[in-house]
């Protein structure tokens, strides 16, 4: 679903509202940043464990299939040395040195 397609589909269920006074009308700006911060919001949720099932991300599966896309996985060689800054790599022995883009 495209930013576009969040959008129209907000704007109908905000013109069906069941509401007796008035509300304000929303320039596409203030919708995206609504949209945005909900959006947001529901990531943290989903990552810190702030959520009904009490589940932190690694430790539920609705929370890693959810947020999957978002992901980017990359394998880290431990070759990988930084000469330059000469970093130690031997302090841990579950410790792997890499950089990321």
């Amino acid at each position: 679903m495209t930013h576009k397609d969040i959008y129209i589909k907000f704007m109908i269920e905000y013109d069906k509202a069941n509401v007796t006074s008035s509300y304000p009308s929303l320039t596409e700006y203030e919708v995206a940043t609504f949209l945005d911060k909900a959006y947001n919001a529901l990531i943290a949720q989903k990552i810190t464990g702030n959520n009904y099932r009490r589940a932190g991300f690694e430790s539920d599966i609705k929370s890693i299939s959810d947020l999957a896309p978002l992901i980017e996985t990359r394998l880290v060689s431990k070759e990988v040395i930084d000469e330059e800054n000469s970093v130690e790599l031997n302090t841990a022995p579950n410790m792997v040195y890499g950089i990321l883009p």
